[in-house]
């Protein structure tokens, strides 16, 4: 299904005129009649405004958008609800964790914007590239190392009071 068939079918479930969904946006009618005949292609952020005029998460207005899984996990929240999401303005708390996690919801929503507008063979190829990037160890995060339970003491480092107490101890045993 086209995006512009996808706007169409999603105005008229949601019970609205062109002209109605045109002045929820701040946009004429003909400009909601381009987007529906394919003359006139929205940017992801429009197609959101479209989902939130409409009263719809984006996935519901757009089903046919073709994601990776991957992807839809990272920001499920952002590809259901776009910038209408909690997720999508993140401000700069200085929580370095928080910064991180809202600079990888910034990078998905760029891979995001740009897959949607090619057509399926592009998305293919970009789902491969991305693959191929993935075996690249240039490309690849650090393995995290689990934490390590701290070690016995050694015996050279045991007080000479705390040896003739172990040796007791282990005597009555």
């Amino acid at each position: 299904m086209t995006v512009a068939e996808c706007i169409k079918i999603a105005r008229k479930k949601a019970g609205m005129t062109q002209e109605e969904l045109g002045r929820k946006l701040g946009v004429s009618g003909s400009m909601i009649a381009q987007y529906e005949t394919g003359k006139r292609h929205p940017k992801m952020e429009t197609k959101e405004d479209i989902a939130f005029a409409l009263g719809m998460p984006y996935k519901q207005v757009f089903p046919s958008s073709t994601m990776p899984d991957g992807l839809e996990s990272m920001a499920g929240d952002v590809l259901l609800f776009g910038k209408y999401s909690p997720m999508y303005n993140l401000y700069d708390d200085g929580n370095e964790d928080d910064n991180a996690l809202k600079e990888s919801v910034r990078q998905v929503k760029r891979i995001l914007e740009a897959f949607e507008i090619m057509n399926s063979d592009g998305q293919q190829k970009a789902v491969e590239r991305v693959e191929e990037l993935t075996e690249i160890p240039r490309y690849q995060k650090e393995p995290q190392q689990p934490p390590q339970a701290p070690s016995p003491p050694d015996s050279e480092t045991i007080p000479e009071d705390d040896k003739k107490s172990q040796r007791a101890a282990e005597s009555h045993l």
